[in-house]
């Protein structure tokens, strides 16, 4: 059995796709969440799978920076990411026709089209856990270990936010159109107001 890190839906494929593994990779896929087919299965596990309905684009991304992209769900084509470090979240801005993913070491790597990616500098050294892209406000905002929060208009250049007092190790997060964000780790949930 190998677990599973992440799924997610596309109305234009009508179908479910999960990302996962332990000793080695899964993708699946499902078109009513009850039956699923192996897609691939890599010698190396993924931890996040990012959607774009606009490109008809799936990415996952995970273990030793690998990368790989998707029209369907089915054909996965390795990218290079130029990095080696653990890939842990990746997700879609429509507004900037961009992509950005997080991960250990202080990585944050973008990519206008999922094929070339660029790394940028995250100003921090900690594991990044999560990345989360506003709609309402324009800007990704990221969350990690040691109470990081960075936030970005255009996914190149990164500010750091004050998070709530303490040493926090925070794994997930998201925002709201109060501009509010909500960070969570092992114990419990901080919500905080971003700047506007």
């Amino acid at each position: 059995t190998e677990a599973l890190a992440d799924v997610a839906w596309s109305p234009t494929e009508s179908q479910f796709v999960a990302v996962g593994g332990a000793a080695t990779g899964r993708v699946l896929t499902s078109p009513d969440g009850i039956t699923w087919t192996l897609r691939y299965s890599p010698a190396y596990f993924f931890n996040a799978l990012g959607r774009s309905e606009a490109k008809d684009l799936w990415i996952t991304v995970g273990e030793s920076g690998h990368i790989y992209t998707s029209p369907d769900g089915t054909t996965w084509t390795s990218r290079t990411s130029g990095t080696t470090q653990a890939l842990s979240e990746v997700t879609y801005s429509p507004s900037l026709d961009l992509w950005v993913t997080v991960g250990l070491g202080g990585t944050i790597l973008t990519s206008p089209d999922g094929t070339t990616w660029t790394a940028r500098t995250s100003g921090v050294t900690t594991s990044l856990w999560d990345v989360s892209w506003s709609s309402t406000d324009g800007y990704f905002v990221v969350c990690g270990d040691n109470n990081v929060v960075l936030t970005s208009t255009n996914g190149t250049t990164w500010v750091a936010q004050t998070a709530s007092p303490g040493s926090t190790n925070w794994y997930a997060i998201g925002t709201d159109k109060d501009r509010k964000s909500t960070r969570l780790n092992s114990s419990h949930v901080s919500e905080s107001r971003m700047p506007s």
